[in-house]
């Protein structure tokens, strides 16, 4: 006999029928219990394709809304959707009408304010975007301009944001705050703006609508999570159950996010509304679980070794990466892609006193002092990779004489450039304090006079102290005293 006949021998049909029905009311009471702890949830949301919106049959939709329903589903909430600005919903959640807000770059003040769920949903930086019939492509050629960014939004206020950077670099700019950034691409296309900010993903896909370009400007790269209210007593339970849900989404290829991701950021795939009841899944495998036992045990080893072979050879990429840097460095060495920094040493730290993790993803101009900005960004364009000399700006503020050299490299499948960055305020010192003579001085064969470059003729004591740093003490030589001074001798 084998041993499945053994085993179901042991188990008849009505014993196994009898446990599976245990099973399914330990899990349907455990679901209602859960679902008992939390009956209701206000989620704010805003236009803000594809993260979150209201689509053409007005119902919400999205990145967010994707997750946010998903894990509705499972821990038996009702969702109420709160439609307004993202400004209001700001006000909205501090206040406590809301207890979730979607699509919510983090930020040290914001996170004073709010309480955000741990695991990252998207990342996401700004854009500048202009009509094609405007020649912008630089920060410096935003002075004076109409700027189109949207109000209390992270790339307006926050600590990189455009206000920050007008200020830093006097540029002087007319803002236009608008509810959305739609409304900001917008104003670009009617004419009541010259330029917009966006993040990469709205500019992306209403910049062809509008016929608008990317500038090329780029700046403040942000994390995207969930926001709570940092009082409530619902927020550590939202939290958890959001993390728990959104962890079990990212590691499958085939979830819902990565469905999301894929229908808005490249393609469309539908997302199903119905899902299977998590209890009856549970309990369909615990039905089978001793039978597939050593299936599940055998596919558990060899992710595990795929996994951690994986781990290994991405672990030698980066030290080998980072060897490079390090050995092939007599200075600061960034590696960027139109003005973003990937990649760092510690040369680069060592000279500007920023930290390795406030380097990488800040833009790099930010550097460069901005009288030489200009030569920097002509450099860049046009591939120079000769060294010249600029000035450059450290965390503290101090300006400080800079060489830099710049070669345009292929990194992780994209053209990006290597900057090499040499503090040269020792040379420049002793560059300064050389100043002597050089060359042939006409000097009168009689009265002993100097004639300098304009033609006028000067005592030698004074044409070398007017043109040299030496000053000059009068004496008499023995000779001259004794034809001049006889009697004292």
């Amino acid at each position: 006999m084998n041993h499945s006949q053994n085993f179901f021998n042991r188990f008849p049909v009505s014993r196994l029928l009898l446990f599976f029905l245990f099973l399914l009311g330990l899990f349907t009471y455990g679901q209602t219990a859960n679902a008992g702890q939390i009956d209701e949830v206000k989620v704010g949301i805003f236009n803000n394709k594809p993260m979150c919106f209201f689509d053409d049959t007005d119902k919400p939709a999205g990145i967010f809304v994707s997750i946010v329903e998903y894990t509705a589903i499972r821990e038996g909430w009702k969702l109420v959707y709160v439609r307004d600005s993202f400004s209001s919903l700001r006000a909205k959640l501090e206040n406590g009408e809301i207890d979730i807000l979607l699509s919510t770059s983090v930020s040290e003040e914001r996170m004073k304010l709010y309480a955000y769920n741990e695991t990252n949903v998207f990342h996401n930086w700004a854009e500048v975007y202009i009509s094609s019939k405007t020649e912008i492509s630089s920060l410096l050629d935003l002075k004076g301009k109409r700027i189109a960014t949207l109000k209390n939004g992270i790339y307006t206020t926050g600590p990189e944001g455009i206000l920050k950077l007008d200020d830093k670099f006097h540029l002087n700019c007319e803002f236009i705050f608008v509810d959305d950034y739609y409304a900001g691409l917008k104003a670009v296309n009617d004419g009541s703006a010259d330029a917009a900010v966006a993040n990469r993903l709205t500019g992306a896909m209403y910049g062809k609508e509008f016929d608008l370009e990317k500038s090329g400007i780029v700046f403040a790269p942000v994390k995207i999570r969930f926001a709570l209210n940092k009082e409530s007593s619902k927020a550590p339970i939202l939290i958890n159950a959001l993390d728990h849900h959104l962890a079990i989404l990212i590691r499958d290829e085939n979830s819902i996010y990565h469905q999301a991701l894929k229908r808005w950021l490249g393609g469309v795939i539908e997302v199903p509304r119905d899902y299977i009841p998590q209890w009856l899944i549970y309990a369909f495998l615990v039905t089978f679980c001793i039978i597939l036992i050593f299936i599940f045990w055998n596919r558990t080893l060899y992710t595990q070794i795929k996994e951690r072979k994986r781990a290994e050879e991405a672990l030698l990429q980066s030290e080998e990466r980072f060897k490079a840097l390090h050995d092939a460095s007599f200075g600061g060495i960034i590696i960027h892609d139109k003005g973003l920094i990937l990649e760092c040493n510690q040369g680069l730290t060592d000279l500007t006193g920023f930290t390795n993790e406030e380097l990488v993803g800040m833009n790099g101009l930010t550097l460069i002092a901005p009288d030489w900005l200009d030569q920097v960004l002509k450099n860049i364009k046009s591939g120079y990779d000769k060294a010249y000399e600029v000035e450059g700006v450290r965390k503290d503020g101090s300006v400080y004489p800079l060489a830099i050299r710049g070669k345009n490299i292929p990194f992780k499948g994209r053209d990006a450039r290597v900057i090499e960055f040499r503090d040269i305020t020792e040379r420049k010192q002793v560059e300064a304090e050389i100043k002597k003579l050089r060359g042939i001085l006409p000097l009168c064969s009689f009265c002993k006079k100097v004639r300098d470059d304009k033609g006028y003729w000067e005592q030698v004591d004074v044409y070398i102290h007017k043109y040299s740093e030496a000053d000059i003490s009068h004496s008499i030589c023995p000779k001259c005293m004794k034809e001049n001074y006889p009697e004292e001798i």
